[in-house]
């Protein structure tokens, strides 16, 4: 996690597609909620290429941890504000946008507990995160392009997506037979980890851990790893489940890579409802290259 005192989450939720931003908010009385259409331009700077609505919490989060806290009740009032995207026409495309600025190297993602995702595929939402290393704010206005844009060195991702399978009741051998699919890497409670530089005595793995990937190369984005693993996890949906009403078991589905500066990576509706589906939680951490 950045411990950049610059660091600043912004969360804001869109709704876009083909039809009038200021008839929608006239005939749903959208309170609070900014509209523009195709080629207006917001703050004599950003230009749109395509119809949005802009619904913006009552308050923001302070750091990375609090993305959970927006979707799942802290905030009262943002759920339900949100439950009124419902209303509007099933063809507009639903977006939660979390855009970060002023993050170090150290962390540019985010975390979906699986309540969030839950609530997310509920309102058929896709999730698009915007990273910024700069504290500039340079992408509140999605959909938008800036009328002057600085060039940017383009550079190679390394990005990869794995599910995690770990407990201290259970050994590798028996999380494997639960779960019944090709593991990747795998080891178990007392298993010999490494010895310490110090002290030179011998440190053991304190959790078992399976560790299941997507298969892809590590220059494939983040949303292609996402649907490989997923369809390998749900011919084991029932399993999975099973696995959920274990105490003594936990997992989710990790995503970590290097990116640029800045980046922007879209998971879609679809892809939250699967994710849904099988009740995992997802962690994404990037880090700027």
């Amino acid at each position: 996690m950045s411990n950049s005192q610059h660091d600043q989450t912004t969360l804001f939720f869109t709704v876009t597609g083909d039809a009038d931003a200021h008839e929608l908010i006239e005939q749903y009385r959208l309170r609070r909620v900014e509209g523009w259409n195709h080629a207006e331009i917001a703050e004599e700077q950003y230009q749109f290429e395509q119809m949005c609505l802009r619904f913006t919490p009552p308050e923001q989060p302070n750091d990375f941890c609090d993305v959970d806290q927006v979707l799942n009740g802290s905030w009262t009032q943002f759920p339900q504000y949100l439950q009124r995207t419902r209303q509007l026409p099933a063809h507009l495309q639903r977006t939660l946008h979390i855009v970060r600025h002023g993050v170090n190297c150290q962390s540019a993602g985010f975390h979906l507990s699986r309540d969030s995702v839950r609530q997310l595929a509920r309102l058929n939402a896709a999730v698009i995160l915007h990273g910024y290393r700069d504290v500039d704010d340079g992408l509140d206005f999605p959909y938008a392009k800036k009328l002057s844009t600085p060039n940017r060195e383009p550079t190679t991702p390394y990005e990869r997506v794995y599910f995690s399978v770990s407990s201290q009741d259970y050994s590798a051998a028996e999380l494997t037979a639960k779960i019944g699919l090709a593991v990747d890497q795998s080891h178990s409670v007392g298993d010999f980890k490494r010895i310490h530089p110090q002290t030179a005595v011998p440190t053991l793995c304190d959790w078992t851990s399976l560790t299941i990937e997507s298969g892809l190369t590590d220059d494939q984005p983040i949303d292609r790893h996402l649907e490989a693993l997923l369809s390998k996890l749900e011919t084991r949906h029932a399993e999975i489940w099973q696995m959920a009403q274990d105490y003594q078991i936990r997992f989710y589905v990790q995503a970590a890579g290097y990116v640029s500066n800045p980046h922007e990576r879209q998971l879609s509706s679809e892809t939250i409802r699967r994710l849904a589906r099988l009740g995992v939680s997802l962690d994404v951490d990037f880090y700027f290259v």
